[in-house]
């Protein structure tokens, strides 16, 4: 899966850069606004992750014209948290807006962009072992259930508009509130 990492702030960019590349993604950085349009334009990208405070161009401007082209995932990662930003992230077509500082582990990371990529679609335990953490398990096991009730709390602590419903005896699913 290949990530496009834009933030201008060099040491998160980096943190965020390696923690994605230990966790098995293949992930480019750019620190503006106009290369985040070139490297859209030029390669192919699974999800990006966006900052709203860039130096040439706004997350919600690079937003809005991709949004043009693509319905490629597009997570808003910010320190802007306001609720005015927010819904303008999400309108100009963000997936979520997650507001900095971040919290999540890689796993976390993992769990949640696929949540969004199957947004509104049931994922059993046994799917979510397969496709997050990749191991084809069969039998009880709350590994599942701890990680994503962590990534529950640190979605509702950071804001997001979206909330993992627990679908008892069946599995997880990723709504809007």
């Amino acid at each position: 899966m290949k990530l496009l990492v834009v933030e201008d702030e060099h040491s998160l960019a980096r943190l965020m850069y390696l923690e994605l590349e230990h966790a098995g993604f293949s992930v480019d950085v750019v620190h503006s606004g106009h290369d985040a349009l070139r490297y859209f334009a030029e390669h192919h990208y699974d999800c990006i992750l966006l900052d709203v405070m860039l130096p040439d161009l706004s997350g919600f401007e690079i937003c809005r014209r991709i949004r043009l082209q693509a319905s490629v995932p597009i997570l808003m990662v910010t320190a802007r948290g306001q609720t005015p930003d927010i819904v303008a992230g999400l309108e100009l077509g963000g997936d979520d807006y997650i507001v900095k500082p971040l919290s999540l582990s890689a796993l976390e990371f993992r769990l949640l962009e696929h949540f969004v990529r199957n947004q509104k679609l049931v994922q059993s335990r046994e799917a979510l072992l397969e496709h997050v953490w990749g191991i084809d398990f069969r039998g009880e096991s709350n590994m599942v259930d701890v990680s994503v009730g962590r990534l529950r709390r640190k979605l509702r602590q950071a804001g997001s508009d979206v909330d993992i419903e627990t679908i008892r005896g069946v599995g997880y699913v990723l709504r809007d509130e």
